[in-house]
C-alpha cells in the first residue's frame, strides 16, 4: 500500500505501467479525478487551491486504503493526491488497485 501527497502533476498511466510489472495480480483498476470548471454552486472555476496537513492527510488516506483492502481482499493499492493551486483539467487524485479475482 502506497500513499503519495504531492504538489506536482502526475501521470497515472505511467505509474500504472510501472506498478503492473511488480505485481502478479490478475486485474488492475485505475481511477483519476480532475479539476472541473465549476464548483458545487455551479460557479465558474479557474483554479482550485487545496491545502493539506502533512502527516494527517497521509494517515487518513492510509486508513481508507486499509479498509478497502480488507473489505475487498485487494493485493495492493496506490493512491496519489495533489495539493496546491490546480488548474481546470489537471488531475487531483489517482488510485490504482490490484487484485487477483
Amino acid at each position: 500500500m502506497t500513499v503519495h501527497v504531492q504538489e506536482d502533476l502526475f501521470d497515472l498511466h505511467t505509474i500504472a505501467q510501472k506498478l503492473k510489472k511488480l505485481h502478479n495480480s490478475g486485474a488492475s483498476v485505475t481511477f483519476e479525478g480532475y479539476v472541473r470548471d465549476f464548483d458545487l454552486e455551479q460557479d465558474k472555476l479557474d483554479v482550485l487551491e487545496l491545502e493539506h496537513y502533512p502527516g494527517m492527510t497521509e494517515k487518513a488516506l492510509l486508513g481508507i486504503e486499509l479498509l478497502a483492502s480488507q473489505r475487498w481482499n485487494l493485493d495492493d493499492v496506490y493512491i496519489v493526491h495533489r495539493y496546491g493551486k490546480l488548474k481546470v483539467g489537471e488531475p487531483i487524485v489517482g488510485i490504482i488497485v490490484f487484485q487477483t479475482p
